[in-house]
């Protein structure tokens, strides 16, 4: 028994390590007369920042100052309880740093089938890429009452006693159901592992900083994504103490500089006020001059670096006429140079038609009305086209694995992209929102790896139209639409559903 204060708490401590923060709550709630978690974060006087916050699922988190009373109240040693929090095995920024991160998805309670009949879970278990018991590689099952039991009131005599009988892995943890004595092998067996693949971690956070809580901790938050990409690129540097876990692809990051647009978010309203404007002024600026010419040294190296063995591919889709892109095939494009001409004709505010039969100049970016661009806005603008190409000729090169009818892109929204999950494709940036994040990591395809690939593969398409025969009352539809700046269409769908949809 440890002492805290006026408040006394029962704790036989855990014999198996790594035991989860959910597992620790339920040990105290079962050995002390305490009904609920909010009772006891009450009792630590631990109050949420926000009223709107659902405290039922704070257990799970160690950003609050729950963990050191805890500790004392315990008798455990200082830090003690850190590898029961699992957000607490990332370096965790301040909000001013990443605000995004503090959006995330809430911890579900999964069991194995095994490790229960310890009364045991593993703080492991939080880990949604984990889907496998590491120890028993027993599926990981969700448990509803188990996610839901620390947010309930239970009559005060019984205590948490009152959820037995509800499942039975409740029952293993209240001791209803008598459960097994851990070997001493198996205990090791945890432990290793467990420190093993927290050395992981935290070697992944060097590398890729925050958004290592992002890929290996919790489900992304970008419905559109690949986070498998994020992990292959882990698995590429540093292997994976994990199960069902290999290598697919070679994968390259890019990482885009910290944007001062995050910094900014809090105080929009007052920086873009006519008397606050002067602080903008004072900082480095670039003139529209500079602003094309940088856009321009973008344009030329994705078009020599990338573009150069696809000239071919390029004549071929100059020759089609302007109504011909609305009805393009996805079999039988350029998935390099399609991504090329989208991109920078949605630049140029024109479609990838004029771009090709025109010398038309660009603007990079669009001037506010109060005139003061600056070179940080500018630098960082270059390096998102660039993201985008990428993002781009990814989507385009992997088109096949979704099920898509026409791909319509716009030149005002390119609205297209966003209906499809981005097969091989992870972006951090995506998370803040507004254009504004603290690190930002893009996770992609080897493009060297993949220009390679695309030689011979381009080489036998050539052979084949790049259009395809639809009724016409469907292409008018777009060419009606003036935002509209090519549509490319998948012929598996159209055999399936027909030409009219």
């Amino acid at each position: 028994m440890a002492m805290y204060d006026k408040t006394n708490l029962i704790y036989p401590g855990l014999v198996i390590p790594y035991s989860s923060s959910w597992l620790v709550c339920m040990t105290i709630l079962k050995w002390n007369s305490i009904r609920n978690f909010r009772e006891l974060r009450e009792m630590f006087q631990i109050h949420s920042e926000s009223e709107n916050m659902d405290i039922s699922n704070n257990w799970c988190s160690s950003e609050q100052a729950f963990q050191w009373r805890l500790e004392s109240s315990l008798g455990l040693q200082q830090n003690e309880l850190n590898s029961s929090f699992f957000n607490a095995w990332f370096p965790f920024p301040n909000k001013a740093e990443c605000s995004g991160s503090y959006s995330r998805p809430q911890v579900f309670i999964r069991h194995c089938s095994e490790c229960i009949k310890f009364g045991y879970h593993s703080v492991i278990f939080y880990f949604e890429h984990i889907s496998h018991c590491p120890w028993h590689n027993e599926e990981l099952e969700y448990c509803h009452e188990c996610t839901t039991v620390l947010g309930n009131n239970w009559p005060i005599k019984k205590g948490i006693y009152g959820s037995a009988g509800r499942c039975a892995h409740l029952d293993f943890i209240l001791d209803v159901s008598a459960p097994n004595m851990p070997s001493a092998e198996y205990i090791d067996e945890v432990e290793a592992w467990c420190s093993l693949f927290m050395d992981w971690v935290h070697c992944s956070s060097k590398l890729i900083g925050n958004t290592a809580y992002e890929i290996i901790a919790t489900k992304s938050s970008a419905r559109f994504q690949d986070k498998q990409a994020a992990i292959d690129f882990l698995v590429e540097r540093f292997g994976f103490p994990g199960v069902n876990c290999r290598l697919s692809k070679r994968m390259t990051i890019m990482k885009l500089p910290r944007s001062k647009l995050a910094w900014e978010i809090p105080y929009q309203n007052i920086l873009q006020s006519p008397r606050m404007r002067t602080i903008r002024w004072q900082q480095p600026q670039i003139d529209e001059k500079s602003e094309i010419s940088i856009l321009k040294s973008i344009r030329r190296y994705i078009f020599h670096t990338y573009l150069r063995s696809h000239r071919r591919c390029l004549a071929g889709l100059k020759s089609l006429s302007k109504d011909d892109w609305c009805r393009l095939n996805a079999e039988t494009i350029c998935p390099c140079v399609m991504a090329y001409l989208i991109l920078f004709s949605n630049l140029s505010f024109t479609s990838p038609y004029e771009l090709l039969h025109s010398r038309r100049t660009f603007s990079f970016i669009k001037r506010p009305c109060w005139g003061a661009v600056l070179k940080c806005e500018t630098e960082l603008l270059a390096f998102h086209y660039l993201r985008k190409y990428f993002m781009i000729w990814n989507a385009l090169r992997n088109s096949h694995k979704v099920a898509y009818k026409f791909l319509a892109f716009s030149n005002r929204y390119e609205a297209s992209l966003f209906p499809i999950k981005f097969p091989g494709y992870f972006d951090s940036s995506l998370l803040c929102g507004r254009g504004a994040y603290w690190d930002c990591y893009c996770f992609f395809e080897n493009p060297e790896v993949s220009l390679e690939a695309s030689r011979p593969y381009c080489a036998a398409r050539r052979t084949q139209s790049l259009c395809l025969a639809l009724d016409e009352s469907f292409i008018d539809n777009f060419l009606n639409n003036e935002n509209v700046q090519c549509v490319i269409h998948s012929p598996s769908l159209i055999s399936e559903f027909g030409s009219r949809w």
